[in-house]
């Protein structure tokens, strides 16, 4: 048995140049056969329900009065550094709602907290928001705010 094998083996792989086996399967375009490789989702977006699912969430944070008082001086101070004309780069934590989560908390809404760094382009008193580069976050989202122009930051 093993001189069987050992034959076929001493064979090499067969050669399809122009007999039938070759007219029948021309070679495949090598971007066809790749898609032959793809990872296969029968279920579209049960991956992403999945994923949405084990996201933690939580209510959103209740800062002390202190905080808060040291949070409206911050915004204060930075309002008053874009006025001037200072470019300022900040790195602000904050509360982002997720619509999608279980309501549990006594205000209805739970979410998670995201980080976001860039130059600060507007702090608006009237709307209660600032603006990092392209993303509007409300005074009341807010967690934490740092910047290096800042003075001493607790």
């Amino acid at each position: 048995m093993d001189e069987k094998y050992r034959a076929c083996f001493a064979r090499g792989r067969p050669v399809h140049a122009g007999d039938r086996f070759a007219r029948e399967h021309p070679p495949m375009d090598p971007r066809r056969r790749a898609k032959l490789f793809m990872p296969f989702d029968a279920l579209d977006g049960f991956g992403d329900a999945i994923a949405a699912r084990q996201k933690i969430t939580r209510p959103p944070p209740a800062l002390t009065d202190e905080a808060k008082e040291e949070l409206a001086h911050r915004l204060l101070l930075l309002e008053k550094m874009l006025r001037a004309g200072e470019r300022i780069m900040v790195t602000v934590v904050f509360f982002h709602p997720e619509p999608s989560a279980a309501t549990t908390s006594d205000s209805g809404t739970r979410g998670v907290f995201r980080e976001t760094s860039g130059m600060l382009t507007r702090v608006d008193p009237l709307s209660r928001s600032l603006r990092v580069v392209e993303m509007t976050i409300g005074f009341d989202d807010i967690y934490r705010l740092s910047s290096s122009a800042l003075p001493d930051q607790t």
